[in-house]
């Protein structure tokens, strides 16, 4: 397939990679805006487009069977990365420090088990994750099995997801939206136990305006892909509700009507897109090995700019040298569909 990759959707989802980092790198001092959390929002728009242009009409002629594989690959040599950091430094840190694991090896075993599978797990409180976490061994894992429910829910759903179909379920999963931010004064939900089932008008909400957005292929005179980039970082500091209604879907129009004769400026963004996923799977475990090997070994001031290089480098190393290849091979297996 003739690849349809924009550099600036790219950079976008750099741009939104690094704000989650830096959202859970606050500290005393630094705090970023209080809406930063709707990264994971604009994740699930730039999704629906970026997916519907890639599979949508190729969907019926390849299976929805071979479309998950596809998603799988996609999603999976990370997922198990990410999923293995947290144990290892619990057994290696914790455990050898203390002579105790805050859970049992069974317990811990299952939770991977079902992370593994895209299903949320119980483990006993620790300082090592929260406990009302879907995914104790790598919090953001919960936005992953969103994503594959959705996805899901879109390749049995094709048939009938006429542009009527998809403008019903945006304006549903809106409002749906709208209520949620009035009655309980904020959409940071999805992630934990007890809100668990908000998360699903967030992901309809987002996911499926990208499919519409590109089935409706609108398009504004070219923009600078430098606007594009600069609006996210801008829409943190917008009310949360305004910026995933409206903000990030005015983003992604302006996104995929820009223009850039700039090529190093496109390599550069999507190199930033490339390592967006790595950098959101890996970040959270390795936030507990960063504290480990930096505490006391440096002044307060240089942490921060430390642990968002030593972040980025990870990222990096973890997309050359397991994602990119293991991915290669498992594609080169019969009736696999080009990933997006």
């Amino acid at each position: 397939m003739v690849s349809r990759r924009n550099a600036t959707l790219d950079g976008i989802r750099g741009v939104a990679a690094i704000a989650v980092l830096l959202l859970h790198l606050e500290r005393p001092g630094f705090h970023m805006p209080l809406a930063t959390f709707t990264a994971v929002d604009l994740f699930f728009l730039i999704s629906g487009f970026v997916i519907a242009q890639a599979y949508e009409g190729r969907i019926s002629q390849f299976g929805v069977l071979a479309f998950l594989r596809a998603r799988l690959i996609r999603l999976y040599p990370m997922l198990l990365l990410g999923l293995l950091i947290l144990p290892a430094y619990a057994v290696l840190v914790t455990l050898g420090q203390h002579g105790a694991s805050p859970a049992t090896p069974w317990q811990v075993l299952g939770s991977l088990g079902a992370g593994l599978l895209f299903l949320p797990s119980h483990l006993p409180p620790s300082k090592l994750w929260d406990e009302t976490s879907l995914f104790p061994l790598n919090a953001p894992v919960w936005s992953l099995m969103f994503e594959m429910a959705v996805n899901l829910a879109y390749a049995l759903l094709l048939p009938w997801l006429s542009r009527l179909m998809l403008a019903f379920i945006v304006l549903l999963s809106g409002i749906l939206l709208v209520v949620i931010q009035l009655r309980l004064d904020g959409i940071d939900l999805g992630w934990s136990w007890p809100s668990l089932w908000w998360g699903v008008p967030r992901v309809t909400f987002s996911f499926f305006l990208g499919v519409l957005i590109w089935r409706l292929k609108i398009s504004w005179r070219p923009v600078h892909p430098l606007l594009a980039l600069a609006a996210v970082p801008a829409l943190f500091h917008a009310p949360e509700i305004f910026a995933v209604l409206v903000g990030y879907p005015l983003v992604l129009v302006a996104a995929t009507s820009s223009v850039s004769s700039n090529l190093r400026g496109s390599r550069i963004m999507t190199a930033m897109g490339a390592m967006s996923y790595p950098l959101y799977v890996i970040h959270f475990p390795l936030l507990y090995w960063l504290g480990y090997l930096l505490a006391r070994r440096m002044p307060e001031w240089a942490s921060l700019p430390v642990s968002i290089v030593l972040m980025l480098l990870c990222a990096f190393v973890a997309l050359k040298l397991w994602d990119e290849p293991v991915r290669r091979w498992l594609s080169r297996r019969p009736a696999t569909p080009a990933a997006d």
